[in-house]
């Protein structure tokens, strides 16, 4: 076997440091949660960069941009090219992703310490706090990447992710866990709200609530099929990277039901999207109409999705399962349906 090209070495360096990273980010150091006991200022830090990495258009009065985007855009990349470069392995790419994420990492954690008072707890009236707002010293994430590559960041998108992320830290450290507890082995009323991942929802916020899942009339919300889209499309290149270019004509997904509860109806929307038809909520947020892609609009062939549904799934969204159904009967209609409801 013949010396390795200087690319090839690239390549397969750029995958194994790719993958080494992505083990790293998605270990769980914290081990079991113990009620009642809040997070300490780490744990809150690596809950804060989780949410931070997501856009979020569908926050109220204005929509809320990635930390990640915002610092690619300011040395005039685009995220989700980042992301295919790294999910590719290319060297240069995965390096630049990792100093993306170190520079998020970075201002979160700057701006959680900012907040810290003596006692090392979260707390707005922190001294440095107090200087900052009269103007004595700088934004606690605008020092943090001052001297890196990221520094010209737009400071307008910067200010509204971090107003954002000050809400959802003020949830993470509340306490009332065992207020709740104790309310209810009382008899009293605790107050509702629902369950599922903190990271895309932060509205699950704070814990101690007597959690509900979801409406199954509103999956898969906006959110999830922006997700969806992401996903799907960094799947289909992926098996068209392996197969010499050629697009996969069948995908087979299993359908979960925690897991939809948990992302809003994601795996759901995948599903759709594979097939070119698009789920569109009426005035109440029921989501009960589809809308199929135009190939032009779509850019690729619709894929055939063979579907597994689990027993829960099955028996908890029996409104999502007659939408499915019709997704994939109407896909075949789609070039005579363009663009309209069904």
């Amino acid at each position: 076997m013949g010396a390795m090209t200087t690319p090839d070495r690239d390549s397969v360096v750029g995958k194994v440091y790719s993958k080494l990273m992505e083990i790293e980010s998605r270990l769980l150091p914290c081990g079991l949660h113990v009620v009642g006991e809040p997070p300490s200022a780490t744990e809150a830090i690596a809950t804060l960069v989780n949410i931070a990495e997501i856009d979020r258009p569908d926050v109220e009065p204005a929509p809320v941009p990635g930390l990640p985007g915002i610092l690619a855009r300011s040395i005039g990349q685009n995220i989700e090219a980042i992301y295919a470069g790294n999910n590719r392995g290319d060297l240069e790419v995965v390096t630049l992703n990792e100093e993306i994420k170190e520079a998020c990492r970075a201002m979160v954690r700057a701006f959680v310490e900012d907040r810290l008072d003596a006692n090392g707890n979260v707390s707005a009236d922190s001294f440095a706090g107090f200087a900052r707002r009269l103007g004595f010293q700088k934004s606690p994430w605008e020092q943090a990447i001052a001297a890196t590559q990221f520094k010209n960041a737009d400071k307008v998108q910067m200010q509204t992710a971090f107003s954002y992320l000050e809400g959802c830290l003020e949830q993470i450290v509340k306490d009332n866990e065992l207020g709740a507890l104790r309310q209810a082995l009382a008899g009293g009323y605790v107050e509702p709200g629902p369950g599922g991942d903190p990271i895309r929802n932060p509205g699950v916020l704070p814990t101690g609530k007597n959690i509900h899942a979801l409406d199954p009339q509103s999956i898969p919300t906006a959110a999830a099929v922006k997700s969806a889209e992401v996903v799907v499309e960094r799947l289909l290149e992926a098996q068209r990277a392996e197969a010499g270019g050629a697009w996969p004509e069948t995908v087979a997904v299993v359908l979960w039901g925690t897991d939809n509860i948990k992302t809003y109806g994601e795996s759901l929307a995948q599903v759709m999207v594979m097939v070119g038809v698009r789920p569109v909520a009426d005035a109440l947020g029921r989501v009960n109409k589809l809308q199929v892609i135009p190939l032009e609009e779509l850019k690729r062939p619709r894929v055939d999705v063979v579907v597994n549904c689990s027993g829960v799934f099955r028996d908890l969204f029996v409104n999502q399962m007659n939408l499915l159904d019709r997704a994939i009967k109407v896909r075949g209609r789609g070039e005579e349906r363009r663009g309209g409801g069904c």
